[in-house]
């Protein structure tokens, strides 16, 4: 990989006194991808250009041999060539994605004082070769954990689809569960758990193999280098920031500093400002739910629609919001939608519109059947004045007390869904004290504060 010299960024000047530049680096942006990481870094962007910074994005431009770039929003988005053909090499990182050193060209040509990254890709998207780059390159370099994704392969931080884990990345453990999120046949199970522990024992990787038995009795390997891309990440990062304290235990657990851990929970973005004058009950005898959310197998969508078909359609209805990111999946809870006509589907929420169409109905639900780390979703709905009904995970749990300003639920149980919303239609007094006891919404505007005053201290240290 050829680098470009760098050139002088002017860091003999009193930070504090500048403009910084600050590019943000994601796998995807809006309007092309509208999801909780992608609306969280719009509404920092426009917190830090109303700070007096300049903050821009930097996304692959997938499949394509050159970059280009594009405003949304008053953000300019700059897109690199990443032409990289996604194969088994990619896939298993025994090679880099073409485009990291078109990557590395914008990067020099941007000037940044610090490079903000916000996740990693599994193959041809932002991966850890990025975030080491922009470390050999001499800038700053913070990461924002968005999700759990590198320290639980599944993602889901559910051990064995039954229990919430503590996240201990460990090779066999994780290897086991990654088995039994296959739903492989208990002969299947038998013979990988057999074979992949005694060729760890051996020190026998056979995930190179060029074959997928290879990948799966070679897993703890795989296991073990997504562990070592986390270390890395810490080594190379000069501050790692969470959403949530539950997850800050877990990368301490997995042997992160808590020095390079800097907690900073979810905010609520700008545009989305509390709605006051909502009414404590229901105002009709409809019990009017509403879901939020990507239209994905782990946002759960499946278990709130098997549970609202079973109720009385002149007592409820619930109304879908998402972007279609499966079709199979998505088909599937169509044919449900289609067949029940107190369930509607309403298409693509936009970010503006959440508080505001929120505050139209009676109860969030959130059936999510992973550990979700820190959903947007429920500070707008306590901006929108209304309860969330949600599936007992951590990222859940950290924002819901049960009873209180909410209702949980344990994950994957339909049947304990169906009593909660089958409770509330039976006592819907239970709105008022949830509705009363509703939890003030942080303020975007503070997060980024304390952004900024992060990207000056470590722009400083550049300097002394």
């Amino acid at each position: 990989l050829l680098l470009i010299p760098l050139p002088l960024r002017g860091n003999h000047l009193d930070s504090a006194a500048r403009k910084l530049n600050i590019i943000h680096c994601l796998n995807h942006f809006l309007p092309h991808q509208v999801a909780g990481t992608e609306v969280y870094v719009m509404a920092l962007c426009k917190e830090l250009q109303t700070l007096g910074m300049n903050a821009q994005v930097l996304v692959p431009h997938y499949n394509s041999g050159v970059g280009d770039e594009y405003v949304y929003e008053g953000i300019v988005v700059h897109r690199y060539a990443e032409p990289s053909v996604v194969d088994r090499s990619l896939i298993m990182g025994r090679r880099k994605p073409d485009g990291l050193a078109a990557f590395a060209k914008l990067l020099q040509s941007l000037q940044p004082d610090v490079v903000h990254f916000h996740g990693l890709g599994g193959s041809n998207g932002i991966t850890y070769h990025h975030v080491s780059l922009a470390k050999e390159l001499g800038y700053k370099v913070v990461f924002t954990f968005h999700i759990a994704g590198l320290s639980c392969f599944t993602g889901s931080l559910i051990y064995q689809e039954k229990v919430a884990c503590n996240g201990y990345a460990s090779p066999i453990k994780c290897t086991r569960c990654v088995y039994q999120a296959k739903n492989l046949s208990a002969v299947k199970t038998h013979f990988l758990k057999y074979a992949s522990q005694l060729g760890y024992s051996l020190g026998y990787d056979a995930s190179r193999w060029q074959n997928s038995l290879g990948t799966a009795i070679g897993f703890p390997f795989v296991i073990k280098q997504r562990k070592k891309i986390l270390q890395q990440l810490a080594q190379d990062c000069d501050q790692l920031i969470v959403l949530t304290n539950w997850y800050k235990k877990v990368l301490e657990l997995n042997g992160i500093s808590s020095h390079k851990l800097l907690y900073l929970p979810q905010a609520l973005p700008p545009q989305g400002q509390r709605v006051d004058d909502k009414n404590i009950l229901p105002t009709s005898p409809i019990l009017k739910m509403v879901f939020v959310g990507r239209i994905v197998y782990s946002k759960g969508l499946h278990l709130l629609l098997e549970v609202v078909k079973q109720l009385d359609p002149q007592r409820v209805e619930l109304h879908i919001y998402g972007q279609l990111k499966d079709e199979e999946y998505a088909a599937g809870c169509k044919k449900i939608i289609d067949a029940h006509p107190h369930i509607t589907w309403k298409g693509v929420l936009q970010p503006p519109d959440v508080v505001a169409t929120l505050s139209q109905y009676d109860v969030l639900c959130i059936p999510s059947v992973i550990c979700e780390m820190s959903p947007l979703v429920i500070q707008e709905a306590f901006a929108a004045g209304i309860p969330v009904i949600a599936s007992d995970v951590y990222g859940n749990a950290e924002q819901i007390e049960h009873g209180k300003n909410g209702w949980l639920f344990p994950f994957k149980n339909a049947h304990a869904l169906f009593e909660i919303v089958n409770d509330l239609l039976l006592h819907p007094e239970k709105f008022s004290l949830a509705k009363t006891n509703l939890p003030p919404v942080s303020s975007f505007t503070n997060l980024a504060q304390k952004h900024l005053q992060l990207y000056h201290t470590l722009t400083e240290q550049a300097v002394s």
